[in-house]
């Protein structure tokens, strides 16, 4: 039995060495090098580095596409050539100029990360033939398709159809479409809309509710309940800040070793802190969201309807609680507060009792937010429609809430 086994082993070995062998040859034989190939999945890194990554960060990387042995779907770039766009005539001025300020947000954050990635605009008789390079093409949708109540599609493949996808699950030619009739076409929505779009070039999945049966409202993703509104700012950071540690986690650079690790973990997370803070700065500032007379060491207690809310903050680290009317506790988290004059952002709060939904144990992530509203204080949410009002106290007057013990704040918060 034994020796079956190895033989076993040996003939699998041999027929995915030979199935690689004339993967390579295929790849040669239509144009291009297959050893140009080889040496550009090198540098890309491992899902074992993006998860030790994203970990480090604090990052969710449950929306990012996945393929062959749940490898993460990376965007390929063009070594020491940008990534080549086009954009269609049909597109007016103003449209075209949305266009570059989402490819230039995105791959500005993405240049920063990884050098590879940077792209320059052709006209589409311009766009290269090779099929080892990386390419993107905006188009206008010219049927007119009731079926569809999609605004955009972005739809990508790899051109070399063998080699890449035996190595390292890739994308290297993708084309968004859009349709200007499904849309209010101004420049917020469009802002927020090609965004999305070049996102899922890079690798992001939808997170419509009705296909995961789950509420994503921390990324740009969950494009239906975004507040459009207050994406008017040209220095806003228009992807979330988990949208952001994705992108940090997924196109580092395969490290060479322990050090150049360590020192991209540092760097980037002050950078992802200074990210938090213009993110849910420009979010206060576009919504006149007025900050809390203290805003640490503090109990929220609110009720919306028959359900009540019950939130301890102490050294930037929240827990909250979801309570039934007869204050049995529901469900429950932690993570942690950002505090922004006053005005307290709650990061990825993660639910599992169909919070923000009416469907019973629908999962929900989103970011919550504490601020001042006349007398009262307001839990309301970023990118969904939730409010409920409440009253803020120290933490002293602790004895009086149905959760949190004095005596066990400590292990509640998990500090």
């Amino acid at each position: 039995m034994k020796n079956k086994k190895g033989k076993l082993k040996g003939f699998i070995k041999n027929a995915f060495k030979t199935t690689l062998e004339v993967a390579l040859i295929f790849s040669a034989c239509v144009g291009g090098k297959a050893t140009y190939t080889a040496v550009k999945t090198k540098n890309y890194a491992s899902n074992e580095q993006i998860e030790e990554v994203a970990k480090e960060l604090n990052c969710d990387l449950s929306y990012m596409n996945t393929r062959f042995f749940n490898k993460i779907l990376v965007l390929n770039h063009n070594g020491d050539k940008p990534i080549y766009v086009s954009i269609d005539n049909d597109f007016t001025s103003d449209e075209k100029k949305d266009i570059v300020f989402t490819l230039d947000h995105v791959f500005k954050l993405v240049n920063d990360i990884n050098p590879n990635y940077r792209y320059e605009l052709v006209d589409e008789n311009e766009m290269p033939k090779n099929i080892f390079t990386t390419t993107i093409k905006y188009e206008l949708d010219k049927e007119d398709n009731n079926s569809s109540n999609y605004l955009a599609l972005a739809s990508s493949t790899n051109k070399n159809l063998l080699y890449i996808q035996l190595v390292q699950p890739a994308i290297n030619s993708s084309v968004i479409i859009y349709d200007r009739e499904k849309t209010e076409n101004n420049k917020a929505n469009r802002i927020v809309v090609f965004t999305h779009e070049l996102l899922h070039v890079f690798g992001f999945k939808d997170v419509y509710f009705e296909k995961i049966n789950a509420n994503y409202y921390h990324s740009l993703l969950n494009i239906i309940n975004n507040s459009k509104d207050f994406y008017t700012s040209d220095n806003f950071a228009v992807i979330s800040p988990n949208d952001y540690r994705c992108l940090i986690s997924v196109y580092a650079e395969k490290f060479k070793n322990k050090e150049e690790k360590n020192k991209f973990l540092e760097n980037f997370k002050i950078k992802t802190k200074e990210y938090d803070s213009l993110y849910y700065g420009i979010y206060k500032e576009a919504n006149n969201l007025k900050g809390l007379d203290i805003y640490d060491n503090i109990i929220f207690k609110g009720t919306y309807i028959y359900t009540k809310y019950e939130i301890v903050i102490k050294n930037n680290q929240y827990s909250f609680a979801l309570l039934d009317e007869n204050g049995n506790i529901l469900d429950k988290c932690n993570g942690e507060a950002i505090s922004v004059d006053g005005v307290l952002f709650l990061k990825n709060v993660k639910l599992e009792k169909g919070f923000l939904s009416n469907v019973d144990g629908a999962y929900t992530i989103v970011d919550l937010i504490l601020s001042k509203k006349q007398n009262f204080t307001l839990l309301s949410s970023v990118n969904a429609k939730f409010s409920a009002t409440g009253l803020v106290k120290n933490l002293e007057n602790m004895e009086n809430t149905n959760v949190y013990k004095k005596n066990n704040i400590e292990n509640e918060l998990s500090f």
